[in-house]
């Protein structure tokens, strides 16, 4: 699935306190005039996605599993007030609960 597709599925289910991501607030550099431009660079604004150490996010790209997951954890996680955040015990433990499978195909290779 593309990647852009994830986030905005991500975006517009979950909300998050805004935050800025980079320090220098540039852009990504391969985003401008894409269709998903705004989902984004509000998901970057949210946390949510960080891009690559070269400046460019790849909404092209595919999503890797490791990409996935780490946006969902980043979506499902509180701020605690020192810039980092916790992960939400609650999230988690409903997942198990109503879907007990869903975590072993989150964690299995």
């Amino acid at each position: 699935m593309a990647t852009s597709m994830v986030l905005g599925t991500m975006v517009a289910c979950f909300g998050m306190a805004s935050k800025p991501v980079h320090a220098d607030g540039a852009a990504f550099s391969d985003v401008k005039g894409h269709w998903a431009e705004s989902v984004i660079l509000q998901a970057s604004k949210m946390g949510i996605i960080n891009g690559f150490p070269d400046g460019t996010f790849r909404p092209n790209e595919v999503v890797k599993a490791d990409q996935f997951v780490t946006m969902m954890l980043k979506t499902f996680s509180k701020p605690d007030g020192t810039g980092s955040a916790q992960f939400d015990q609650a999230w988690m433990d409903s997942l198990n609960n109503s879907h007990p499978s869903s975590l072993e195909l989150l964690i299995m290779p």
